[in-house]
């Protein structure tokens, strides 16, 4: 990873390299984000999700570069209860 796309902060990760990495080895799931799941982005799909943890961090040309995390308050059986059940 360039020192351009390196978080600051310990354990974010850049949400572009994840997208990136999608379009190559996962380009139909990607696909599926809108179809499926009523996503446009990747971004939308994080952002409703509560397993990740998005943070906006400003960049010098007065964009911002998006970062996600594991929330570490996000625990699987939490969201295997949410399931429906036959």
């Amino acid at each position: 990873m360039s020192d351009r796309n390196q978080p600051k902060h310990a354990g974010w990760t850049n949400l572009s390299d994840a997208g990136q990495i999608l379009k190559v080895h996962a380009p139909e799931e990607l696909a599926r984000l809108k179809s499926y799941y009523g996503h446009k982005s990747l971004k939308s799909f994080v952002l409703a999700c509560d397993m990740l943890d998005l943070y906006e961090e400003p960049i010098q040309n007065g964009g911002v570069r998006i970062l996600y995390r594991m929330n570490k308050n996000w625990r699987l059986a939490d969201s295997l209860e949410e399931l429906p059940r036959d």
